[in-house]
Parts: C-alpha cells; sequence; structure tokens
C-alpha cells in the first residue's frame, strides 16, 4: 500500500468514526400509564406518559410519534372508539416529571384515525445529546363519550418513533404499560340547562315553568334517571311563595305541556333543596309501569290493610293510559293550613298523582290556565264531597296528543260510601270552548239518590 492510500484510509476510518461512533447509536423508550376513573366532559385527562432517551452526542429531533388506540367499549366500532378519544394533545415537560398544563409546553394536538394517534412535526421536539425528552398525551374527555368506555393507548413499534437521526432502540416493543382511563357516570358538562324567562308569575297559578334540563343519552345500557336534587338561587320562599314544586318528563317537543308530559313526582324540601329520589320508570322498555302499592294502619282498634294498584302504559310515544285500582293517595302532599274568612270556599289545588298527569288535556279550552276563577272541570271535587272523602274504587285515564289533537278520557268509579250529609249527587258539568280548540267532553253518570257515582271526562 502506497503512503497515499494509507493515509487516505486512515482518514476515511476517523472520519467515520467522529460522525457515528460505536457507543452512541442508540436510544430507548419508556411508558406509564395509570388507572383512573373519570366522568364525560373531564378536562386535561392524562392518557399516556412517555420518555425518550438518546444516547448521541449530538441533539436528536424527534420528527413523529404514534400511539395504537387500544380503547374498547361494548359495541362500539373502531371510529367511534377513536372520536371518544376526543383531540388529544401531545405537551413535553418542562422538567417537574408530572403533567401541569400552565407551564408543560405545547408539541402538537392531533386527533386518532384508523386506530391509531398520529403527531407529526411537533414543535420543540429537539432530545439534548446523551439526554431524554418526556412527553405527555394529554385530552379533554368528549361529553359524548359513554359510560363504560375504557381509555388505553400504546406504542406498537419501534417504526412508530421516527427520529432526525437513524438510531437503534434497546427498547422491547410493544411499549404498553397498565393502566388506562374508565369512563364512569355523567356530568354537568353532559346537561344542557335552557334559559327561562324573564318573566311573571301570578298567585295561584300552576305548573309555571322554574327550570329546564335537557340529560343527553350516555353509555351503552338503558340510563335510569334515580335522583333529581334541585336548590333555590332566588328570593323566593317556601312558606309564602313556592307551594309545590314537581319534576315533569319532556314528551319530545322540547317544551313544557302537561297534557302530554309525563310527571314524575313532587319534590320534598329538605332544608336547603328540593329533591325526589327512588325513581324507576325513566329507563326506556316497554313502556309498561306497575306500580302496587300497601298501608296499613288502626280504625276502631282493629287493624286495617289496604292493598293497591296502578298502572301505566304507553299506546303511542304520545298517549298514555293510567289506571289505578283500589286508589291510596296516602303519599299525596297534604294541603297548606288556611284559614277562612270569606263566604266563599277555599281553592285547594289537586296534588293526587293520577290526576295530576295528563291534567292539561282536560283543562277546557284553556280556561283552567289562563282564568282560575273559572275551571270548567276541576278534578280535585273527584274522590271528595262536601269535605268528605269518597273512596276511588278504580279509575281509567286515556291522554296525550295523537294526530295534532289533545286526547283525553277520564273514568273514575267511586266505592259505596254512608255519608255523613245527603247522598253523592255530583254537580252539574260546565263546558265551554273557544273556536279552533280541540273539543273535550264531561259526562257525569249518576242519580241524585243513588250511594255510587261514575265520572267520565
Amino acid at each position: 500500500m502506497s503512503k497515499a492510500a494509507f493515509w487516505a484510509a486512515l482518514s476515511a476510518a476517523l472520519i467515520l468514526g467522529t460522525a457515528t461512533p460505536a457507543w452512541a447509536v442508540t436510544y430507548s423508550v419508556t411508558g406509564s400509564q395509570t388507572f383512573q376513573t373519570i366522568e364525560p366532559g373531564h378536562a386535561n385527562a392524562l392518557c399516556f406518559t412517555v420518555t425518550i432517551t438518546s444516547s448521541h452526542i449530538l441533539p436528536v429531533t424527534l420528527q413523529s410519534i404514534r400511539f395504537k388506540n387500544l380503547s374498547v367499549g361494548s359495541g362500539a366500532t373502531q371510529a367511534q372508539l377513536d372520536q371518544e378519544l376526543g383531540s388529544p394533545r401531545l405537551y413535553r415537560d418542562t422538567g417537574s416529571g408530572a403533567f401541569e398544563a400552565v407551564s408543560d409546553s405545547l408539541m402538537k394536538q392531533s386527533s386518532a384515525s384508523g386506530g391509531y394517534l398520529l403527531f407529526s412535526a411537533p414543535a420543540n421536539a429537539s432530545i439534548p445529546a446523551l439526554g431524554s425528552i418526556t412527553l405527555f398525551v394529554v385530552t379533554n374527555i368528549p361529553t359524548a363519550v359513554r359510560d363504560g368506555e375504557n381509555l388505553d393507548l400504546s406504542i406498537e413499534a419501534a417504526s412508530d418513533i421516527v427520529l432526525s437521526t437513524a438510531l437503534t432502540t434497546t427498547s422491547t416493543f410493544p411499549v404498553s404499560p397498565a393502566g388506562s382511563i374508565a369512563i364512569d357516570g355523567s356530568s354537568a358538562a353532559q346537561y344542557t340547562v335552557v334559559g327561562v324567562g324573564p318573566g311573571n308569575v301570578l298567585a295561584g297559578r300552576n305548573n309555571d315553568l322554574a327550570l329546564d334540563v335537557r340529560i343527553s343519552a350516555n353509555g351503552y345500557q338503558t340510563d335510569r334517571l334515580e335522583k333529581i336534587a334541585v336548590q333555590n338561587e332566588g328570593t323566593a320562599t317556601l312558606a309564602s311563595d313556592l307551594g309545590t314544586v314537581r319534576a315533569w318528563v319532556d314528551d319530545g317537543n322540547g317544551s313544557l305541556d302537561t297534557a302530554v308530559d309525563r310527571l314524575l313526582g313532587t319534590l320534598s324540601f329538605t332544608g336547603d333543596r328540593w329533591q325526589l329520589t327512588g325513581l324507576t320508570g325513566l329507563q326506556q322498555g316497554r313502556g309498561l309501569d306497575i306500580r302496587p302499592f300497601v298501608s296499613g294502619g288502626e280504625e276502631n282498634d282493629r287493624g286495617k290493610l289496604k292493598a293497591g294498584l296502578d298502572v301505566f302504559k304507553s299506546i303511542t310515544p304520545g298517549v298514555t293510559a293510567s289506571l289505578t285500582v283500589n286508589t291510596d293517595f296516602a303519599e299525596t302532599e297534604v294541603d297548606a293550613r288556611q284559614i277562612n274568612l270569606t263566604r266563599f270556599e277555599l281553592f285547594l289545588p289537586e296534588k293526587r298523582t293520577f290526576f295530576l298527569e295528563g291534567a292539561g288535556v282536560f283543562d277546557v279550552a284553556g280556561l283552567g290556565s289562563q282564568n282560575p276563577d273559572l275551571i270548567p272541570f276541576f278534578s280535585r271535587t273527584v274522590g271528595l264531597l262536601k269535605g268528605q272523602e269518597v273512596p276511588i274504587l278504580f279509575g281509567l285515564k286515556v291522554s296525550g296528543r295523537q294526530a295534532g289533537l289533545n286526547v283525553g278520557l277520564l273514568d273514575v268509579q267511586t266505592r259505596r260510601t254512608a255519608l255523613d250529609e245527603g247522598p253523592l249527587s255530583p254537580p252539574e258539568p260546565a263546558r265551554r270552548a273557544r273556536q279552533q280548540e280541540p273539543l273535550r267532553a264531561i259526562l257525569h253518570r249518576g242519580h241524585r239518590d243513588a250511594r255510587e257515582s261514575d265520572r267520565r271526562g
């Protein structure tokens, strides 16, 4: 070998050794996740933490990093699972080792597609010489995510990490640490509160809308509302301004209409809020709700047991049939105590659930809602006569809206009862209808000398 060839070979060897030293050609990857249970709508949920360490003597730039979406959900497609990751963001740790949204540097935002989450050309992605970089994958959990989802990520292969300099990894793939995000429950972020008012409420009026809340579907199984609790943020007081707080379920038209909406019940005041518990009838099903009941007591030193049944059946989405047998109104809210110094009878509003459901249908020509002093049909008189209770044997009601018309049928049969003053004699009906108003008929059957009567509406 000539001297010139020798020096040329030596120079090439020195240049090769300087460019890629044998001890500076590797990188390693570590990842971590934690087991979390989070509600939909949760902000800045930490999905994955990854640290990339380089042994190169020169800085290396991370050009892209890709994660596989391992999220699972019953019956969900891959596209749905990708959407439920939201729009994840890639942050660079500033040195604390824990994610801090205020101080950590945002590098890139992306979204999952085809089962993968790719962050391409992230900003500020330089890995220092003989150093490391820690990255956080963070997302805001969408409100549309379903209860029961389990969000999970992994780095499947070395090819999912692309560096500016080709290095050999010393890590084993996939990088899939234990941990995931379990979606459980629902949150206020999923609810929509529709503004009510401003407006004026007249004394003595019933069913004035005070709160309008839309609760969306959530989860793989049928949702069930079990409790409602509301607080008064106004100046009205329970004793003098608020009589009764009731909860209704919309029939689907987006507005309160007691003729077709379903009454959930009356909320009880607990000292700082009104609440209604034990709800079981809001889940989707066959549209059949059966409520048996038993009540006991003592009369004339003898035990007394009473059993009955309430049945509700959805005939169509807008029409509901109700049947009550051996009706017991023991759970009905007690009327407020009043002193009457006039020659007129006190007006006591209807509070019995059977009669309140679909009551708007029997508001003949709108007279009851527009003028409380003129109510052609007042259900409070059914089962009562001059302050005396007339036990209800059974009642049948069909109410709702069909083909643009309000439909209402009410048939109540009272039990034979000995009254203190005279025979049972229902008052004569009054009927009045405006033009362009669906006509309702009120029929009373009975004889003045009879002790059993029947009312149909």
